[in-house]
Protein backbone atom coordinates (compact mmCIF):
# COMPACT_ATOMS: atom_id res chain seq x y z
CA UNK A 1 0.00 0.00 0.00
CA UNK A 2 2.82 2.41 0.89
CA UNK A 3 4.63 1.59 -2.35
CA UNK A 4 1.45 2.29 -4.30
CA UNK A 5 1.07 5.74 -2.69
CA UNK A 6 4.70 6.60 -3.46
CA UNK A 7 4.31 5.70 -7.12
CA UNK A 8 1.04 7.65 -7.37
CA UNK A 9 2.61 10.78 -5.84
CA UNK A 10 5.56 10.64 -8.23
CA UNK A 11 3.29 9.98 -11.22
CA UNK A 12 1.04 12.92 -10.31
CA UNK A 13 4.08 15.21 -10.02
CA UNK A 14 5.38 13.97 -13.35
CA UNK A 15 2.06 14.61 -15.14
CA UNK A 16 1.70 18.07 -13.57
CA UNK A 17 5.18 19.17 -14.65
CA UNK A 18 4.75 17.81 -18.17
CA UNK A 19 1.47 19.72 -18.42
CA UNK A 20 3.30 22.90 -17.33
CA UNK A 21 5.97 22.04 -19.88
CA UNK A 22 3.41 21.84 -22.69
CA UNK A 23 1.82 25.16 -21.74
CA UNK A 24 5.05 27.15 -21.30
CA UNK A 25 7.14 25.57 -24.08
CA UNK A 26 9.78 24.48 -21.61
CA UNK A 27 12.94 22.77 -22.87
CA UNK A 28 13.60 19.11 -22.02
CA UNK A 29 16.82 17.46 -20.79
CA UNK A 30 17.37 13.72 -20.23
CA UNK A 31 20.42 12.48 -18.33
CA UNK A 32 21.84 9.20 -17.03
CA UNK A 33 24.53 9.15 -14.30
CA UNK A 34 26.68 6.17 -13.32
CA UNK A 35 28.98 5.79 -10.31
CA UNK A 36 31.28 2.77 -10.67
CA UNK A 37 33.40 1.95 -7.61
CA UNK A 38 36.84 0.78 -8.78
CA UNK A 39 38.53 0.43 -5.39
CA UNK A 40 37.99 1.68 -1.87
CA UNK A 41 37.28 5.47 -2.23
CA UNK A 42 38.12 5.42 -5.98
CA UNK A 43 35.25 5.84 -8.45
CA UNK A 44 34.69 6.18 -12.18
CA UNK A 45 31.97 8.81 -12.63
CA UNK A 46 30.18 8.95 -16.00
CA UNK A 47 27.07 10.54 -17.45
CA UNK A 48 25.39 11.02 -20.82
CA UNK A 49 22.54 13.30 -21.87
CA UNK A 50 20.26 14.30 -24.73
CA UNK A 51 18.97 17.89 -24.57
CA UNK A 52 16.65 20.24 -26.39
CA UNK A 53 16.78 23.99 -25.78
CA UNK A 54 13.47 24.99 -27.40
CA UNK A 55 9.78 24.18 -27.46
CA UNK A 56 10.15 21.59 -30.24
CA UNK A 57 11.71 19.14 -27.74
CA UNK A 58 13.85 17.63 -30.48
CA UNK A 59 17.10 16.53 -28.76
CA UNK A 60 19.84 18.10 -30.87
CA UNK A 61 22.51 18.33 -28.14
CA UNK A 62 24.38 15.18 -27.08
CA UNK A 63 26.81 15.25 -24.14
CA UNK A 64 29.02 12.66 -22.48
CA UNK A 65 31.37 13.01 -19.51
CA UNK A 66 33.70 10.74 -17.53
CA UNK A 67 36.05 11.36 -14.62
CA UNK A 68 38.09 9.70 -11.89
CA UNK A 69 36.81 10.56 -8.41
CA UNK A 70 38.77 9.96 -5.20
CA UNK A 71 37.29 10.34 -1.71
CA UNK A 72 39.71 12.11 0.61
CA UNK A 73 37.22 11.62 3.44
CA UNK A 74 34.84 8.69 2.91
CA UNK A 75 31.45 9.87 1.56
CA UNK A 76 32.23 13.51 2.46
CA UNK A 77 35.18 15.16 0.69
CA UNK A 78 36.27 14.15 -2.81
CA UNK A 79 38.35 15.41 -5.74
CA UNK A 80 37.77 14.58 -9.40
CA UNK A 81 39.40 15.10 -12.78
CA UNK A 82 37.72 14.27 -16.07
CA UNK A 83 36.77 15.07 -19.65
CA UNK A 84 33.48 16.23 -21.15
CA UNK A 85 32.40 16.22 -24.81
CA UNK A 86 29.36 17.82 -26.43
CA UNK A 87 28.00 18.11 -29.95
CA UNK A 88 25.26 20.53 -31.00
CA UNK A 89 23.79 19.53 -34.37
CA UNK A 90 21.48 22.52 -34.71
CA UNK A 91 24.20 25.17 -34.24
CA UNK A 92 26.95 22.98 -35.78
CA UNK A 93 29.15 23.31 -32.74
CA UNK A 94 31.16 20.85 -30.65
CA UNK A 95 33.01 21.26 -27.38
CA UNK A 96 35.82 19.47 -25.55
CA UNK A 97 35.97 20.29 -21.84
CA UNK A 98 38.64 18.98 -19.42
CA UNK A 99 37.66 19.71 -15.82
CA UNK A 100 38.61 19.21 -12.19
CA UNK A 101 36.41 19.61 -9.14
CA UNK A 102 36.10 19.36 -5.36
CA UNK A 103 32.89 18.10 -3.72
CA UNK A 104 31.74 18.07 -0.11
CA UNK A 105 28.72 16.27 1.38
CA UNK A 106 27.35 16.62 4.90
CA UNK A 107 24.55 14.43 6.31
CA UNK A 108 22.33 15.98 8.96
CA UNK A 109 19.76 13.46 10.14
CA UNK A 110 17.59 12.50 7.17
CA UNK A 111 18.87 15.46 5.13
CA UNK A 112 22.03 16.06 3.13
CA UNK A 113 23.89 19.25 2.21
CA UNK A 114 26.25 19.12 -0.77
CA UNK A 115 28.65 21.54 -2.42
CA UNK A 116 30.82 21.50 -5.54
CA UNK A 117 33.49 23.75 -7.02
CA UNK A 118 34.38 22.87 -10.62
CA UNK A 119 36.81 24.53 -13.06
CA UNK A 120 36.40 23.82 -16.77
CA UNK A 121 38.63 24.50 -19.78
CA UNK A 122 36.15 24.92 -22.63
CA UNK A 123 37.41 24.39 -26.20
CA UNK A 124 34.51 25.27 -28.52
CA UNK A 125 34.68 24.51 -32.23
CA UNK A 126 32.14 25.67 -34.83
CA UNK A 127 31.96 26.14 -38.59
CA UNK A 128 32.56 29.90 -38.14
CA UNK A 129 35.28 30.16 -35.47
CA UNK A 130 36.83 28.58 -32.38
CA UNK A 131 36.72 29.80 -28.78
CA UNK A 132 38.46 29.07 -25.49
CA UNK A 133 36.96 29.88 -22.09
CA UNK A 134 38.04 29.08 -18.52
CA UNK A 135 34.82 28.69 -16.54
CA UNK A 136 34.33 28.23 -12.80
CA UNK A 137 31.14 26.69 -11.35
CA UNK A 138 29.96 27.12 -7.74
CA UNK A 139 27.19 24.69 -6.81
CA UNK A 140 25.23 24.11 -3.58
CA UNK A 141 22.15 22.07 -2.69
CA UNK A 142 20.23 20.22 -0.04
CA UNK A 143 18.15 17.06 -0.13
CA UNK A 144 15.73 15.49 2.34
CA UNK A 145 13.67 12.32 2.57
CA UNK A 146 9.90 12.51 2.18
CA UNK A 147 9.19 8.84 2.85
CA UNK A 148 11.29 5.75 3.50
CA UNK A 149 10.37 2.08 3.40
CA UNK A 150 11.97 0.60 6.51
CA UNK A 151 15.76 0.29 6.31
CA UNK A 152 15.83 -0.40 2.57
CA UNK A 153 16.70 3.23 1.64
CA UNK A 154 13.81 3.15 -0.86
CA UNK A 155 11.34 6.03 -0.95
CA UNK A 156 10.59 9.57 -2.05
CA UNK A 157 13.00 12.47 -1.68
CA UNK A 158 13.06 16.15 -2.63
CA UNK A 159 15.57 18.97 -2.74
CA UNK A 160 16.75 22.28 -4.13
CA UNK A 161 19.99 23.41 -5.81
CA UNK A 162 21.63 26.59 -7.07
CA UNK A 163 24.64 27.04 -9.32
CA UNK A 164 26.64 30.09 -10.43
CA UNK A 165 28.77 29.79 -13.59
CA UNK A 166 31.48 32.42 -14.12
CA UNK A 167 33.84 32.93 -17.07
CA UNK A 168 37.28 33.73 -15.66
CA UNK A 169 39.45 33.91 -18.79
CA UNK A 170 39.45 33.38 -22.52
CA UNK A 171 37.52 34.92 -25.42
CA UNK A 172 36.41 38.46 -24.55
CA UNK A 173 33.08 37.94 -26.31
CA UNK A 174 31.97 35.89 -23.31
CA UNK A 175 30.58 37.80 -20.34
CA UNK A 176 31.91 37.32 -16.81
CA UNK A 177 28.55 35.90 -15.75
CA UNK A 178 27.76 32.88 -17.91
CA UNK A 179 24.76 31.29 -16.15
CA UNK A 180 22.77 31.22 -12.94
CA UNK A 181 20.65 28.14 -12.20
CA UNK A 182 17.91 27.33 -9.69
CA UNK A 183 16.72 23.71 -9.56
CA UNK A 184 13.93 22.12 -7.49
CA UNK A 185 13.28 18.40 -7.67
CA UNK A 186 11.37 15.38 -6.40
CA UNK A 187 12.53 11.81 -6.88
CA UNK A 188 12.09 8.13 -6.11
CA UNK A 189 14.82 5.82 -4.91
CA UNK A 190 14.01 2.35 -6.21
CA UNK A 191 16.91 0.66 -4.43
CA UNK A 192 20.18 1.62 -2.68
CA UNK A 193 21.79 1.74 -6.14
CA UNK A 194 19.12 3.26 -8.42
CA UNK A 195 17.02 6.41 -8.34
CA UNK A 196 14.99 8.69 -10.62
CA UNK A 197 14.33 12.40 -10.19
CA UNK A 198 12.13 14.98 -11.87
CA UNK A 199 13.79 18.43 -11.86
CA UNK A 200 12.32 21.84 -12.66
CA UNK A 201 15.15 24.11 -13.71
CA UNK A 202 15.14 27.93 -14.03
CA UNK A 203 18.08 29.22 -16.08
CA UNK A 204 19.47 32.70 -16.68
CA UNK A 205 22.25 32.88 -19.26
CA UNK A 206 24.40 35.17 -21.38
CA UNK A 207 25.49 33.41 -24.56
CA UNK A 208 27.08 35.46 -27.40
CA UNK A 209 27.29 32.52 -29.84
CA UNK A 210 23.88 30.84 -29.84
CA UNK A 211 20.61 32.65 -30.40
CA UNK A 212 19.03 31.59 -27.09
CA UNK A 213 16.77 33.31 -24.58
CA UNK A 214 18.35 34.85 -21.50
CA UNK A 215 15.65 33.30 -19.29
CA UNK A 216 14.47 29.74 -19.75
CA UNK A 217 12.71 26.99 -17.83
CA UNK A 218 13.81 23.38 -18.30
CA UNK A 219 12.43 19.97 -17.31
CA UNK A 220 15.40 17.77 -16.38
CA UNK A 221 14.83 13.99 -16.06
CA UNK A 222 17.66 12.20 -14.25
CA UNK A 223 18.51 8.55 -13.58
CA UNK A 224 21.35 7.75 -11.18
CA UNK A 225 22.91 4.30 -10.97
CA UNK A 226 25.57 3.23 -8.48
CA UNK A 227 27.59 0.06 -9.15
CA UNK A 228 29.76 -1.60 -6.52
CA UNK A 229 28.87 0.69 -3.59
CA UNK A 230 25.80 2.05 -1.89
CA UNK A 231 26.07 5.77 -1.13
CA UNK A 232 23.58 7.50 1.11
Amino acid sequence: MIKCKIYLILLASFIAVLNLNAQNHTALWNQYYQDLQLKNRLHLMSDASLRSMDAAHIPYIFQIRSGINYELIAKQLAIESGLWYSTDHLHQQSELRPHWQVTYNRHIGASKLYFRWRNEHRFLTSTKQNHYVLRSRLFAGFRFKLTELGKSKKGLFAGSEQELLLNLAGDQKFQDLDQYRIINYVGLRFSPSMEFSLNYFMLYRKNPIKDLNNFQSIIWLKIRHTIGSQKG
